[in-house]
Parts: C-alpha cells; structure tokens; sequence
C-alpha cells in the first residue's frame, strides 16, 4: 500500500499515486466501491488536465479504474486490452535494449511480469462482470 500523500511533483506524479492507491485497495484488498468513490472526480479530473497520449500506460490504466469504478466493464475491458497492448510494446523496447538499465529497472517496478499477472487477472474478473451483466439483461 502507497504511503498517504498530499503533495505531488506533478499532475503525472498524482496519476501514478491515484492508480497505485486504487489498485492495491481495489484489486489487492478488494474495498468497496463506495469507500473509493471519493478518488473518482479526482482521477477523472487528472484525466482531463493531463494531455491525452495514445501510448501512455498510465492514462489506459487510470482509464480502466475509472470505468471500473463506475461499473462501466465494457469499457473498462477495452482500456486494460489497450494497456496490454502498450505493454507487450514496452517488453519488445526493452528487449531491444532501448532503455538504460536505470530507466529499464524502473519500467519493470511499475510494469514487470508479477504486475502483469495482475493485470491478467483483473482483465478475466472484468470478463466474468461483463458475462454476468450480460446473463442478467438477457434473463
């Protein structure tokens, strides 16, 4: 769990703290939606002020949080592919070695193979939402 903070370097430095926070209370200790809702107008605020970057794995995962966060799974599941995508991407830069070892290091904290797994898992939980959702409509 991320120490709580007040004071950011910048708007992307509380991007990555929201969805640091975010992810280990949603997906790691499973707390309820309701208990998050004070971080939606907050992420989805960042959001809006950071420029839009089509590869940037932080907005696509700070994407798929919120869409989850709001029980909108189709388009959560859509942002998380994407986020899949862009890091498929990143492990194929890395494996070209185009990152120093420091800036590699660091790229592999945030977006190593456990965190991965993660990621594999929240995309199969979102598929199984999606499913039941789908199952209820169609009753």
């Amino acid at each position: 769990m991320p120490q709580i903070r007040k004071k950011f370097l910048s708007n992307y430095d509380e991007l990555e703290y929201l969805i640091e926070l975010l992810t280990h209370q949603f997906y790691v200790q499973k707390a309820a939606r309701g208990r998050l809702a004070r971080y939606e107008n907050r992420l989805e605020r960042l959001l809006e002020v950071i420029p839009t970057e089509p590869k940037s794995l932080l907005q696509a995962e700070a994407r798929s949080i919120l869409h989850e966060m709001r029980s909108q799974f189709e388009d959560a599941l859509a942002s998380r592919y994407k986020e899949s995508e862009l890091v498929e991407e990143l492990y194929a830069d890395i494996d070209r070695n185009r990152y120093d070892p420091d800036v590699r290091r660091v790229l592999m904290r945030r977006w190593g193979k456990n965190e991965n797994e993660l990621r594999k898992r929240v995309i199969t939980g979102l598929r199984r939402k999606l499913d039941s959702n789908r199952n209820l409509r169609s009753s």
